[in-house]
């Protein structure tokens, strides 16, 4: 998207960005920050653009972009200061993020439903990581199996310090 700095209005979006925001490129012309940012970003969206223009500060930004249908989506924004038509305009660089955080938010599901049946775990379960060979981590059973005092102590020792001797 071309934003022209005075007006704040949009001069240009190409056409994936368009098509991002529902638009038809002719409609795009013209339209300003308040047509594409939802309330609850609108203000943080005016701020780092009157902070970019006064700092001449290149801005990487996350924020909810608001479509045509009134429907939002994450993105993130890059901008730099360009002159379009002998104006001095920003161009925004915008990236569609919701697979992103599709993906972030089945990994968070993914890492709980994880440590969860790490901590229930009626079996000692333990993490060791080379090349100190120490305990990274371990659930509540080790504590009892191994009379372990607590987190912190087991991470002092190594697969060594609770073996037997003979096996």
């Amino acid at each position: 998207l071309v934003l022209n700095i005075e007006t704040k209005e949009f001069l240009y979006g190409n056409p994936a960005v368009c098509m991002m925001l529902g638009y038809a490129k002719e409609e795009i012309k013209g339209k300003s920050l308040k047509d594409v940012h939802p309330e609850e970003s609108l203000e943080t969206a005016i701020a780092e653009f009157d902070a970019f223009v006064k700092e001449n500060k290149r801005i990487t930004l996350e924020l909810p972009l608001l479509r045509k249908d009134k429907s939002t989506f994450p993105v993130t924004i890059s901008a730099s200061l360009v002159t379009w038509d002998e104006q001095d305009c920003l161009v925004g660089f915008i990236t569609d993020i919701t697979q992103k955080r599709i993906i972030e938010q089945e990994k968070l599901e993914s890492e709980l439903r994880y440590r969860k049946l790490f901590d229930s775990s009626k079996d000692a379960i333990m993490t060791i990581v080379p090349p100190r060979w120490k305990f990274t981590a371990g659930n509540a059973t080790i504590l009892e199996m191994f009379q372990v005092e607590n987190m912190e102590e087991w991470m002092t020792l190594g697969p060594w310090d609770v073996s037997p001797i003979i096996q």
